[in-house]
C-alpha cells in the first residue's frame, strides 16, 4: 500500500509540473491545476507517512541501476516518515491557498510558477526517502535548482512592486506630494527589483551541494557502498571528522547558518507569494532531517565539532532576530525570522550532538525533541505567516509594514491566521511555538551535567543568546501585530487579494496546527519519540512525558509544563479578568474617550503623525548597533527647483518646502560587510583575468598544451 501511494503520488506531481508548459496560463483553471494535483500528491504522501510509522521494517522501493554505480532505491523508515508527513501536511494546506492565488485577477502569473512548486514538492520527497548516495545527491540539486527557479521568476515578476533593504527615514513628517520631490532627488524609499537574487539564492545551493558531494563521495568510499544501510560500521576517525565538517557547510548552507544567511532575505522577498511559503515552511526542513538522518549513519561528531556547531547556532539566531527587529518590509522580516528559527534549531541540536559526544543518552534525547519540535513550530508558523503575507501583499501592492497599515480589518480571517502564525514565531502562549522554545531552553539550561569545559561554556553561550532571541522576537512580531495587522491605516478600499474558500481553509489548517499541537504536545511527542527511534530508544524520548498531560525535558526533577492545562485555565483567566474589570468599573470599562490628537502644543490629526514601524524598532537599532553595523547620515536636501504647480493644492506655504534634512539610517550584516563582499571581489577579479586567456593565440595554447604534456610524461617516468 504504502509503496503504491508513493508511486501515485510521483505521477500526480510529473502532471502537476508539466499542465502549464502544455497549456499555457491564459485560463484560470490552468493555473489552478497545478496546485490542485499538488495538493492531492501531498494527501497521498502524508498517508504513506503516516502508514510507515506504524512498521517495524522500512520500506523499500527499487529503482534499478543508473550509471553503473549500483541499485538505486527509495526507503521510507520512522524517521523519514516524521517527515514526510510534516512537511506533506502542510504542502497540502499550501497548496490549497496555492488555488485561490492562482486564480485571483490582475497578477501577471509565470508559466513555469506551478510547475517549479511541484518540483520543489517532488525533490523534498525525493531527498527525504533516499536510501542511497545518488538518489541524495540528485533530488537535491533538483531542489536547488527548484529553488534559483522560484526566485527567478519572483525577481523578473513586473507584477509586483517589492521594497529593497536599505532602511530610510526623515527627521520630520513627510506630506505625500513631498515624497515625490525627495523621490527625484534620490533619498525616498527605494523600490527595485532584485535580479541578483537568484543568482545568490543558487551559488549558496551550489557551494552546499559541492560540500555534501564531497562527504557523502568521501563516506561512500570509506564504507564500500552507496547505500545508506551500509554505513553504521564508519567508526570515528579522521575520515568521519571530515565528512561531518563537509556536511555542516552542506546543510548549513541551505537551512541559513552563518556565514551563509545572506541568501535567505534576498531569495526569499525576491520570490512571489505562495513560494515563499513552500521555500520557507516546507523545503527548509530537508536541510533539518539531513542533520537528523546522518547523526543516525555516521556517529557522534568530534567535540570541537559540537563547540563549532553551538558557537554557529547562537549567532545565526541572534542575528536573525536582529535584523529581523529593525527590518521595514514584511518579507524580510520574515525571512530574517527563518534565519533566527534556523539557529535556535542548530542550537538544540547541538545538545544532542553534546549528549552523544559524551554519552549522555538523555541528552541526545532532549536535544533531539527540542530541535524536533521546534522544526515543526517552525514549518507551521512560517508556512501560515508567509501565506496570510501573499494575499495582503496582493492586496496593497506593497511587502511595506507601513503601507499595510489597517489592510488586516478588511480581510479579518487573514489578519487572524497572521496573528497566529506570528505569536506561534515569538514564542507566545497556548502556541505551539511557545511549547518549542520553552524546551530549547530547558535543553540548553543541562549543561551542568556536561563536564567537558568547552562544551559546558558553548552550551552556556547558546542558552544566554537564545533566551536574549525569544525576547527579541517577541518585540519583532508585536510589531507586526501592533502596527500592521491590528493597526489604523488610511486605505479606504481593498483590492482583491486572492481569497477564496480554499484559501480560507489552507489557512485555516495552519493556524489550527499552530494552536491545536500546544493544547496535544503529549501526543505530539510520542509521534515524535516514535520517529526519533533510529537515534534515541523510544523510552527515553517518552521521559518527558511526566504524566499524560505534564512535560519535563526527560531528566526528571528539573521542570515541568502543561500546555494542555494552559489551554484551559488562561481563557478561564481572561474571562475573570474582562468580567472584574466591566464590574468594577461600572461600564466605563468599554466606553470610548475620543480626544483631537496632540503633538507638540498643536492640535493636529495626520496620518503623518501616526507612529511608524521604523520608530517602533529604533531602540532595538541602537541596542543592537555592533551586531547591525548601523550607520546613520544626515543630509540636508534643497527643494528650491521645484514650483508650487508640482505641489499642487496645500494648506502649508511653498516656502517651508525650500529644504528638508534627511536622516538616512542603513544597516549592514557584518558577514555580508567583512567575508562575502571581499570574497565576491576577488572571484570578480579572477574572472576577469581569466578573461583574457578567452583572446589569446592558437599557437601559444598549443604550445602551454605541449609543455602540460611533457610535464606530465615526465613526472608518470620518475614514478616509474
Amino acid at each position: 500500500m504504502i509503496t503504491g501511494l508513493i508511486a501515485a503520488s510521483f505521477s500526480l506531481l510529473a502532471l502537476a509540473f508539466l499542465i502549464q508548459p502544455l497549456l499555457g496560463i491564459e485560463r484560470r483553471i490552468y493555473r489552478q491545476i497545478p496546485a490542485a494535483l499538488t495538493g492531492a500528491a501531498s494527501t497521498l504522501l502524508a498517508v504513506a507517512g503516516g502508514a510507515s510509522m506504524n512498521r517495524e521494517r522500512p520500506v523499500v522501493m527499487s529503482l534499478g541501476g543508473f550509471l553503473e554505480i549500483g541499485r538505486q532505491a527509495l526507503v521510507i523508515d520512522h524517521l523519514s516518515g516524521m517527515f514526510l508527513v510534516l512537511v506533506s501536511v502542510i504542502a497540502v494546506a499550501v497548496s490549497a491557498c496555492y488555488i485561490s492565488y492562482a486564480g485571483s485577477h490582475g497578477l501577471q502569473h509565470s508559466r513555469w510558477s506551478g510547475s517549479l512548486y511541484a518540483l520543489l514538492i517532488a525533490s523534498v520527497t525525493s531527498v527525504l526517502l533516499a536510501g542511497d548516495v545518488f538518489v541524495f545527491l540528485f533530488a537535491w540539486e533538483i531542489l536547488s535548482l527548484s529553488f534559483y527557479g522560484l526566485v527567478a521568476v519572483g525577481a523578473s515578476s513586473p507584477s509586483l512592486v517589492r521594497s529593497v533593504g536599505t532602511i530610510r527615514s526623515s527627521a520630520d513628517s513627510f506630506h505625500h506630494r513631498e515624497d515625490r520631490i525627495l523621490a527625484r532627488k534620490g533619498f525616498a524609499s527605494q523600490v527595485a527589483r532584485d535580479p541578483e537574487a537568484s543568482w545568490i539564492t543558487l551559488g549558496a545551493s551550489k557551494i552546499g551541494g559541492a560540500s555534501l558531494l564531497l562527504g557523502l563521495l568521501l563516506a561512500a568510499v570509506h564504507a564500500g557502498s552507496m547505500s545508506f544501510a551500509m554505513w553504521h560500521g564508519l567508526g570515528h576517525g579522521d575520515i568521519q571528522q571530515v565528512v561531518w565538517a563537509l556536511l555542516v557547510v552542506g546543510f548549513g548552507a541551505k537551512i541559513g547558518l552563518v556565514p551563509f544567511e545572506a541568501w535567505m532575505p534576498r531569495g526569499y522577498v525576491a520570490a512571489t507569494g505562495l513560494s515563499r511559503a513552500a521555500m520557507a515552511g516546507i523545503a527548509v526542513n530537508v536541510g533539518f532531517y539531513g542533520f537528523w538522518r546522518f547523526l543516525g549513519l555516521l556517529g557522534y561528531p568530534p567535540a570541537w565539532l559540537d563547540v563549532i556547531v553551538l558557537v554557529l547556532g547562537a549567532l545565526t539566531a541572534i542575528g536573525g532576530i536582529a535584523f529581523a527587529t529593525v527590518q521595514s518590509d514584511l518579507g524580510r522580516v520574515l525571512a530574517y525570522s527563518s534565519v533566527e528559527n534556523s539557529g535556535i534549531i542548530i542550537t538544540a541540536f547541538g545538545v544532542a550532538l553534546t549528549g552523544a559526544t559524551t554519552n549522555e543518552v538523555p541528552l541526545v534525547a532532549v536535544g533531539l525533541l527540542a530541535a524536533t519540535s521546534q522544526v515543526v513550530a517552525h514549518a507551521l508558523g512560517k508556512s501560515l505567516t508567509f501565506a496570510a503575507t501573499a494575499h495582503l501583499e496582493l492586496a496593497s501592492g506593497s511587502l511595506s509594514l507601513d503601507d499595510m497599515k489597517g489592510l488586516g480589518h478588511q480581510v479579518p480571517y487573514v489578519r487572524a491566521a497572521f496573528a497566529v502564525g506570528a505569536a506561534s514565531l515569538a514564542g507566545l502562549p497556548p502556541s505551539i511555538g511557545f511549547v518549542s522554545e520553552w524546551f530549547v531552553l530547558e535543553a540548553l539550561m543541562q549543561q551542568f551535567r556536561v563536564h567537558d569545559l568547552p562544551l559546558r561554556l558553548a552550551l552556556a553561550t547558546a542558552g544566554a543568546a537564545v533566551a536574549l532571541t525569544v525576547g527579541f522576537a517577541a518585540l519583532a512580531f508585536l510589531r507586526i501585530l501592533g502596527l500592521t495587522i491590528l493597526g489604523k491605516g488610511k486605505r479606504a478600499a481593498y483590492a482583491s487579494g486572492g481569497e477564496g474558500v480554499a484559501s480560507r481553509w489552507g489557512l485555516g489548517v495552519l493556524a489550527l496546527g499552530c494552536l491545536g499541537l500546544a493544547a496535544i504536545t503529549p501526543w505530539e511527542f510520542r509521534f515524535i519519540a516514535r520517529g526519533l527511534s533510529q537515534l534515541v530508544p523510544v523510552n527515553v524520548v517518552q521521559q518527558a512525558l511526566r504524566s499524560p498531560f505534564v512535560l519535563q525535558p526527560v531528566f526528571s526533577g528539573f521542570s515541568i509544563l502543561s500546555p494542555s492545562w494552559l489551554w484551559i485555565t488562561m481563557p478561564l483567566l481572561l474571562v475573570v479578568v474582562v468580567l472584574a474589570a466591566l464590574l468594577l468599573s461600572g461600564g466605563r470599562y468599554i466606553s470610548v474617550r475620543k480626544v483631537r490628537p496632540w503633538r507638540s502644543a498643536t492640535l493636529e490629526r495626520s496620518e503623518s503623525f501616526s507612529y511608524t514601524s521604523f520608530a517602533f524598532a529604533n531602540p532595538a537599532r541602537h541596542i543592537l548597533a555592533n551586531i547591525l553595523g548601523a550607520r546613520k547620515q544626515v543630509s540636508q536636501i534643497d527643494l528650491a527647483p521645484f514650483d508650487e504647480a508640482e505641489l499642487g493644492e496645500s494648506t502649508v506655504p511653498v516656502w517651508t518646502f525650500y529644504s528638508r534634512t534627511v536622516h538616512e539610517h542603513t544597516v549592514t550584516d557584518p558577514v555580508v560587510r567583512y567575508l562575502l563582499q571581499p570574497v565576491r571581489k576577488m572571484l570578480l577579479f579572477i574572472s576577469k583575468q581569466a578573461k583574457c586567456l578567452q583572446s589569446g593565440k592558437l599557437a601559444l595554447y598549443i604550445t602551454y598544451m605541449l609543455i602540460a604534456l611533457l610535464g606530465l610524461l615526465a613526472v608518470v617516468a620518475s614514478l616509474r
